[in-house]
């Protein structure tokens, strides 16, 4: 019982002396929302797992804004479901890929609900629609790292 005690106390001076943390995601990371409000659109992105959705990967960040990413051509690409087995969510990842397209969201034009989107290619979409905040970007993934290894060498 002693030895838990001292463990305890050694985690939280570890934690208090080294800065506040921040979890998986810094606040320094950039932001989905804030990227796209300026046109802008890296090839890596420090995101949260979120899950599978036919042929993309759900990823957000530490505000909830999401990014599709397709990992596999069609359903019958299984190397490439392979290559993504083992994905946890709610766990960090380092992902790279390039913009392919956007998933646009509809509305009327009374009402501000907003119905499924529409798959857009890159070069189908304005300018202004990219800027959209409830367009959601879609990204060709090139490859994916785990950051819980970065967070245990901290």
């Amino acid at each position: 019982m002693k030895f838990f005690y001292l463990m305890l106390l050694i985690g939280f001076v570890s934690i208090y002396s080294e800065g506040k943390y921040e979890g998986i995601l810094s606040s320094t990371d950039p932001r989905i929302n804030d990227l796209k409000k300026k046109g802008e659109f890296p090839q890596e992105w420090k995101l949260i797992f979120r899950d599978k959705d036919e042929d993309y990967l759900i990823f957000y960040d530490i505000e909830g804004a999401e990014i599709y990413f397709k990992y596999r051509r069609d359903k019958f690409d299984r190397e490439a479901v392979y290559r993504i087995d083992g994905l946890f969510p709610g766990q960090a990842y380092r992902v790279r890929g390039q913009l392919i397209g956007f998933f646009e969201a509809y509305s009327t034009s009374e009402k501000k609900n907003y119905f499924p989107a529409v798959y857009r290619k890159l070069k189908d979409v304005q300018e202004e629609n990219k800027k959209h905040p409830e367009n959601i970007p879609v990204y060709k993934l090139n490859s994916l790292e785990s950051t819980s290894i970065d967070e245990i060498l901290k």
